[in-house]
């Protein structure tokens, strides 16, 4: 697939220089497939300019949802801007089950699949988008306690425990909802979901790890990866996928 500029203005906001501009930092970055993550800050004299202007998501009233909400819209579009994307090139809108999809008057752009994912806090927003030319998903996960109490639902106990680290249980988490997104809705967590975490794997080692995940038994590699935020430190886990497995 053809690869986009990255273009790091966000132009929807050049033509009104006097209003204050959102705060964007760099969270991660790749490739294959194409992926960013960025940590957005917007105030609500910026959320309301955008949502007011705001061409990426035809189909969404952004104007009724909470602040959150729309901060979280307005993250989406800065990460696609960022990619080189105008709303006029790429327009996001959603499926029957809320899957994002991609609308486009390019029928090359149109067939790519697109997955988000996103936490917001206050007026801060953490987003990953990824864009592919097959089914992929993403997630971006902040690390909290309240991943152990479910655990026992979600993970088999060869996978992770309510004891285990919160660092192996948010890296599990994050491939199951890549898995989801990617070949879902239909799919159990526990039961049609199976995630192989390497032997020598350390979940404070901040490189991108190649895991191992089963989807009704078929292997795909999906890349983890964890990074401190440069708002406020707090660690997140990132996944998109998948690369299919090739038997030999």
């Amino acid at each position: 697939m053809k690869q986009p500029v990255c273009n790091k203005k966000v132009q929807s906001f050049q033509a009104h220089s006097s209003h204050p501009m959102p705060i964007i930092h760099p969270l991660f970055t790749s490739n294959d497939p194409l992926a960013l993550a960025l940590a957005v800050q917007a105030g609500s004299v910026e959320l309301d300019l955008w949502v007011k202007n705001q061409e990426r998501f035809p189909e969404r009233d952004i104007a009724a949802l909470p602040p959150h909400r729309q901060l979280e819209h307005f993250a989406v579009d800065v990460v696609l801007q960022r990619l080189g994307w105008e709303a006029a090139q790429l327009r996001v809108v959603h499926g029957a089950n809320g899957q994002p999809q991609i609308q486009s008057d390019d029928s090359s752009v149109s067939k790519w699949a697109l997955s988000i994912s996103h936490h917001s806090k206050g007026g801060l927003c953490h987003v990953l988008v990824a864009i592919g030319s097959k089914p992929l998903g993403c997630d971006i996960e902040c690390e909290r306690k309240s991943i152990q109490q479910i655990a026992h639902r979600v993970f088999g106990p060869d996978e992770g425990t309510a004891e285990s680290t919160l660092g192996r249980l948010s890296a599990l988490w994050t491939v199951k909802e890549s898995m989801f997104k990617a070949f879902g809705p239909g799919l159990d967590f526990r039961k049609h979901l199976h995630v192989s975490l390497p032997t020598q794997w350390d979940s404070e080692d901040p490189s991108t790890w190649t895991i191992e995940g089963h989807v009704h038994e078929r292997a795909y590699h999906w890349h983890v990866s964890s990074r401190k935020s440069p708002v406020n430190n707090e660690l997140f886990w990132i996944c998109f996928g998948p690369q299919e497995i090739q038997a030999l």
